[in-house]
């Protein structure tokens, strides 16, 4: 909803956020300026369409654009609407104000770093003056918001046809005709509260969901000799680099020529853009920005110089890399092993022959290279191609030994100036501790090295109790863990799942504490939650209270973790930091079940590089090679004794119902965004998207109701967790149609429809008939979920494929009458290389 506020100057639209106290509250702060004479309140919906109706009706020189909630500070208009100011710009964004915890007035954290970018490009920059006017050009590059800001209104109005840019266009209008914009200082708005979401959901679909929007500047903004305007470039950068990191600028759904040719759309764009215009963008990681110029028609080209590489672009230098950083991303002493891994950041690094060499005092060792999932650089997507490596020293062999890294590029030698340790498993930054002790050895992080000397045992207990004095001062509960873990005499091993549910983590554990082997077993759970109610059964003193006192130190002592999920939160009481500052005092082994068989491509979460897991348990020989050839992991870490959930005795007595489940997963862009713990749900993103158009399709389908009905069938249908709160917003066409929160044993099912879920695997190991229904095959392909493509395509799953309702329809009614096909029998039948009673078979693989 949106209101539109007269004044004898100035007409001000408020972004509603359907609060009639936020709006009640702009009002007031409004009223107090004491330039009204009159004011009419216009409620809309807030579409692009109402927000035109609202400046199409205000017939005043100037609009401001304020969100329901915020707060127009004391004299802010008497000061900016004086006309002299508005002559050297036509749009002005005002400051932003919050309170700190002293009840001050202060800076948004966002506005003060747009205060700094200025001043630190030597601009004409104080904040003795009320106004401050600047280009906007290059490193000062900045589009105003749809909040607190005011324009010198010509009638210009939002362009419907490209919604998801239409802020941009609008404000570029104003900021042509005077090219600058105007920033105020003392003059501003006390923001409450976060910016309201976008009523749009995110557009999918690559460059040509740009197009309309780029073609627009090309015909508004296009010099007289041919060039782009540079504000015009860097809204067309903003663009790319905005979906470059969050989504896809080629349509991933295209194979063959028309993917050649979305290639060349999208060069043709980016060459309308110069390099400065890109290599100076603001808030673009420089090596995002060596990418987005690697996509433009002409290639980038290569100078070795002694100290670096130098990429030119159309005889133009764009940068030069000196550094040779590497990433360190683990580092474990455990086993009488020095275990690292780590990937070279650097840029192009697919088009150079490369090889990584791990120097260690006069010994060259050639480091095997592979695909790292680390080149989901700042985003969840793939952004820069990075080779990963991981080696593994025997601490008997490293005396007096420094451990550096060496690149070879197009046989060009470069020795790596600068190590970045993250989160490894040595040193934390937190304590500040640059050396370790461990076996007889020290070890120290440098700049680009690692250093491993001979101490004695008292140069060691020295090291030692400098930790300990270090992590007594800032963490003494960690302290608590070590002291009360080393007065534990009995082998321990913890098993957990996620925070609220129980998984393969407790069906393991259910068997295990019924086996009297010598080892204490303790699962670990979360209070006032499901999970509490689903152990309730469960002795007292074989659980114990996650991130509890209790649970540090059982960890700190414990041969083996048992865990279902990959947080750190999930398996551990202790975060990554933590992790580190223990270092060495933490000799537990972690074994990883997983919540189901991994089939989606995912190794930016799940690849060996990303985890700190010891051993992977598999459920197929598929899943097996798959966590070798793309996960990284080494064949003696994958277990091939499948997930405790598939144990054969607990599938057995199952009745067959006349019951169908359909479980389609969720889908994270139709929420906005994860906020405290949970996934905040979008109606009107679940409204636009095909996924809703595609289940209610299925749901209200009259020739489903007939086919249950014919058949004597229901229906169940069980929306992810993440989206249980969304069934509210789909009707059912039968009495046959239900939703469940919670579904009968997967073997029970008459039949099972879904989509990409890893729950379909449930139904295979219990061989029952599956179905898939690829309602939005095109937006899951371009990342309207977590995941976009799975390393088991369906092509080669369990059942046949439907992209529509009447399809999928028509295709259970042919499973009626003939059964199902021989071939997806023989699939589903020898998929699983499970053992009988394989929790009995993971129990004596771990006591061994």
């Amino acid at each position: 909803m949106e209101g539109l506020v007269s004044m004898a100057k100035l007409a001000t639209v408020i972004i509603d956020n359907q609060n009639d106290g936020d709006v009640a509250k702009t009002l007031a702060s409004l009223k107090k300026q004491g330039l009204f004479f009159s004011y009419d309140y216009v409620l809309t919906n807030g579409s692009l369409e109402e927000r035109n109706n609202a400046i199409t009706s205000a017939t005043t020189k100037y609009l401001l654009f304020l969100q329901a909630g915020d707060e127009v500070l004391a004299k802010t208009l008497k000061t900016l609407l004086n006309d002299s100011t508005w002559d050297k710009t036509k749009v002005m964004q005002l400051s932003a104000f919050t309170i700190d915890d002293n009840g001050t007035n202060v800076l948004t954290e966002q506005r003060e770093k747009l205060y700094k970018r200025i001043a630190n490009n030597d601009e004409k920059f104080t904040q003795e003056t009320d106004v401050y006017v600047f280009t906007s050009e290059l490193r000062t590059f900045y589009v105003p918001e749809l909040r607190s800001v005011i324009v010198e209104n010509d009638g210009y109005l939002f362009d419907g046809s490209i919604k998801y840019q239409a802020v941009d266009d609008y404000f570029a209008h104003y900021i042509a005709k005077s090219k600058s914009i105007g920033l105020a200082f003392k003059a501003g708005v006390m923001e409450n509260g976060p910016a309201i979401a976008s009523s749009y959901l995110s557009e999918l679909g690559g460059i040509d969901g740009l197009v309309p929007y780029f073609d627009k500047l090309k015909a508004n903004y296009t010099r007289k000799n041919g060039s782009l305007m540079r504000y015009a470039q860097q809204l067309l950068v903003k663009q790319v680099a905005d979906r470059f990191v969050n989504s896809y600028l080629i349509d991933q759904s295209l194979t063959g020529v028309m993917l050649e040719e979305s290639k060349n759309k999208l060069a043709n764009y980016l060459d309308l853009v110069d390099e400065k215009s890109i290599m100076r963008f603001p808030g673009v990681d420089r090596l995002h920005k060596y990418e987005l110029i690697g996509m433009q028609s002409t290639p980038v080209t290569y100078l070795y110089e002694e100290d670096g590489i130098v990429f030119e672009h159309d005889l133009t230098r764009i940068g030069k890399e000196k550094g040779f950083e590497t990433t360190i991303t683990d580092i474990v002493l455990r086993d009488g092993l020095l275990s690292f891994s780590g990937y070279a950041r650097l840029p192009y690094q697919e088009r150079f022959d490369l090889k990584v060499q791990l120097l260690l005092n006069d010994e060259v060792i050639d480091l095997r290279l592979y695909h790292s999932g680390f080149g989901n650089f700042h985003s969840r997507n793939e952004t820069n191609y990075f080779n990963g490596f991981d080696y593994s020293l025997k601490l008997a062999n490293l005396n007096d030994t420094e451990l550096k890294i060496r690149y070879l590029i197009n046989g060009h030698e470069y020795l790596s100036t600068e190590f970045i340790y993250v989160n490894n498993r040595v040193w934390s930054d937190p304590l500040n501790v640059q050396t370790v002790a461990y076996e007889g050895l020290s070890f120290t992080k440098t700049k680009n090295a690692i250093k491993v000397e001979q101490v004695s045992d008292e140069e060691a207990a020295k090291l030692d109790d400098a930790k300990m004095k270090a992590l007594e001062t800032t963490h003494p509960d960690l302290i608590e863990a070590v002291v009360n873990a080393s007065q534990m005499n009995t082998e321990v091993w913890l098993y957990s799942d996620d925070l609220n549910v129980t998984d393969n983590g407790f069906i393991q554990f259910q068997h295990d504490i019924n086996v009297d082997d010598g080892v204490s077993r303790y699962y670990v759970y979360t209070p006032d939650t499901v999970q509490a109610e689903q152990v309730a059964n469960i002795d007292e003193d074989k659980l114990v209270v996650r991130g509890s006192a209790a649970h540090k130190a059982l960890y700190v002592h414990a041969k083996y973790e048992f865990t279902s999920f990959t947080d750190y939160n999930r398996f551990s009481p202790f975060d990554r930091l933590e992790y580190g500052m223990l270092g060495s005092m933490i000799q537990t082994k972690i074994i990883y079940f997983g919540h189901g068989v991994l089939h989606a491509h995912f190794t930016r979460l799940y690849s060996r590089e990303k985890t700190i897991f010891d051993y992977v348990v598999a459920s197929s020989e598929f899943e097996k090679q798959n966590l070798i050839d793309n996960y990284h992991y080494d064949e003696t870490q994958v277990v091939l004794l499948g997930a405790p959930r598939f144990d054969s005795q607990l599938a057995e007595n199952v009745t067959k119902s006349n019951h169908i489940l359909y479980g389609p997963t969720w889908r994270a862009k139709l929420s906005s965004g994860y906020v405290d713990g949970k996934w905040q749900l979008n109606d009107a993103y679940l409204r636009e998207s095909e996924f809703y158009a595609g289940v209610m399709a299925l749901l209200n389908s009259a020739k489903l109701a007939i086919f249950l009905e014919s058949n004597d069938m229901y229906l169940d249908v069980k929306l992810h967790p993440n989206f249980r709160d969304y069934e509210k917003n789909f009707k059912l066409s039968s009495d046959r149609i239900k939703f469940v929160r919670v579904n009968g044993q997967p073997a029970s099912y008459a039949a099972y429809i879904t989509d990409y879920s890893s729950f379909v695997f449930d139904f295979v190991y219990g061989q029952v008939p599956i179905f898939y229904y690829l309602m939005d095959e095109n937006e899951f392909a371009n990342g309207n979920h977590t995941y976009n493509r799975l390393d088991l395509p369906l092509e080669d799953g369990f059942g046949p494929i439907s992209h529509s309702a009447d399809e999928l329809i028509d295709t259970l009614e042919q499973f009626q009458q003939h059964g199902v096909s021989e071939l997806y029998q023989q699939r589903e039948a020898t998929f699983f290389n499970v053992p009988t009673n394989n929790r009995e078979a993971l129990r004596k693989y771990f006591i061994n």
